[in-house]
């Protein structure tokens, strides 16, 4: 299969070896108390695993530490890897399972009296909402977790998804002004703590729609967003590859903005 930004024979794998290799590095002691990237990014590129990929990879996760036998910790990151590898696959099935497993998670943490795991629950079944199009569910859970004071520490790494998650979320609703002054704060510290990465351009490219999408878009302000889909679009195409699905989203934005552009101010 090929579900990440490798190129080449680099970029193909055999699930059965992607699942071991999960495997293998959550149970190195090494390891211990890192986040479980390895079942939802590649090794080599650091990006995500995208589609069904990222789906039969969270199946698994589970499949191996989501039994009762492991401690609580482990049991949370299995059924975290399971609903957001749900999440990434394409078919509305998965997304809606995802659904149930978040609430089914937040029901478990409630009752073990486990508040402190409870709002990255949240923001992970936010995005299951908005994947279905409930988008006023989703931006009310995302605003939530993402002002909420006890999440303020995580890593940069954490905390940028959680505003480019946000930030999305405010664009599907039609909020531009609050997209545009969150993605100006927040496109600087990305492109400085995670240059090229898929969060980073997720976050420029949300800024840049919210910039054109808005009725009330100046001239300067469509020239920005083209400018840096621009950008974002060199970007993925170097470090994700020209079919992945981030560069073919980003081309889309651009083509529309382009279009949007022409209809408002001619050429």
């Amino acid at each position: 299969v090929r579900g990440c930004a490798c190129r080449g024979t680099m970029g193909l794998a055999h699930v059965s070896c992607l699942v071991r290799q999960g495997e293998v590095l959550t149970n190195d002691p090494a390891r211990n108390g890192e986040p479980w990237t390895q079942w939802s990014s590649c090794s080599q590129c650091q990006q995500d695993h995208m589609g069904l990929v990222g789906s039969a990879l969270g199946r698994a996760c589970f499949t191996i530490f989501g039994n009762p036998s492991h401690p609580v910790r482990t049991r949370f990151d299995a059924l975290m890897s399971l609903g957001l590898g749900l999440n990434r696959s394409p078919r509305e099935k998965d997304v809606l399972d995802a659904v149930s497993v978040f609430e089914a998670m937040l029901a478990w943490l409630r009752r073990i009296s486990k508040p402190g795991m409870i709002p990255l629950v949240y923001q992970a079944l936010a995005n299951s909402y908005g994947l279905l199009g409930r988008k006023e569910e989703e931006l009310r859970i995302q605003r939530e977790v993402f002002t909420d004071p006890t999440l303020r520490d995580l890593d940069p790494g954490a905390r940028l998804y959680l505003a480019a998650d946000f930030a999305n979320s405010l664009l599907r609703n039609g909020q531009f002004r609050e997209c545009k002054e969150l993605t100006s704060e927040q496109v600087p510290v990305a492109e400085r703590a995670l240059p090229g990465h898929s969060t980073t351009l997720m976050l420029s490219t949300v800024r840049a729609s919210a910039l054109f999408q808005d009725p009330a878009a100046t001239r300067q302000e469509m020239f920005e967003a083209s400018k840096l889909l621009r950008a974002n679009l060199e970007t993925s195409k170097r470090v994700m590859g020209e079919r992945h699905p981030n560069t073919l989203g980003i081309a889309e934005q651009l083509a529309s903005c382009h279009g949007l552009t022409t209809r408002r101010f001619g050429r």
